[in-house]
């Protein structure tokens, strides 16, 4: 989106826009979102494992690499839809809630996939209106943000706590 001013927005969290390693390519070289939180969150965990867990391991934190790719889904497709199984649980629980969460600016799974799969659901008016949304302003981890993260937080209790 960004490419004609020599930039590479966050997949992400497109708040974040970084300079093109490569100008000439189709397809950036990195996630400069992902780059933002990728040493802050290893060296964290790495400190939980090890302190709180007393767990130690000499190998390489491994968060978004081919060791741990591709996902297996069980499915034939390279995308998770579990809007038939929210259907199902919510026709068979009439009282169970369900709250989704999204970040305005997450490209890597942009809310207007879940949303159209919610909106299709062969649901009753009663099941449907179990179903809430939350808006928060960042990406994909939009709790990163401390401004959301204190909005998540009053979404949940509220969520938790409603009648």
């Amino acid at each position: 989106m960004l490419k004609s001013e020599g930039k590479v927005l966050g997949r992400f969290d497109a708040r974040v826009a970084w300079d093109a390693i490569n100008t000439a390519s189709d397809h950036p070289d990195y996630d400069p979102s992902y780059s933002v939180v990728h040493g802050p969150i290893s060296t964290a965990m790495l400190d939980y494992l090890g302190r709180d867990l007393g767990w130690k391991d000499e190998r390489v934190y491994e968060i978004l690499t081919g060791k741990v790719h591709p996902w297996n889904w069980n499915a034939n497709n390279s995308y998770v839809n579990l809007s038939g199984s929210i259907a199902s649980a919510l026709k068979h629980n009439p009282k169970l809630r369900v709250l989704i969460q999204c970040g305005h600016t997450d490209l890597a799974t942009p809310a207007s996939g879940i949303l159209y799969s919610i909106d299709h659901l062969m649901l009753p008016k009663a099941q449907r209106a179990n179903i809430q949304t939350a808006w928060y302003d960042a990406g994909h981890m939009f709790y990163l943000n401390q401004t959301d993260l204190e909005k998540m937080r009053k979404d949940l209790v509220s969520f938790i706590t409603e009648e």
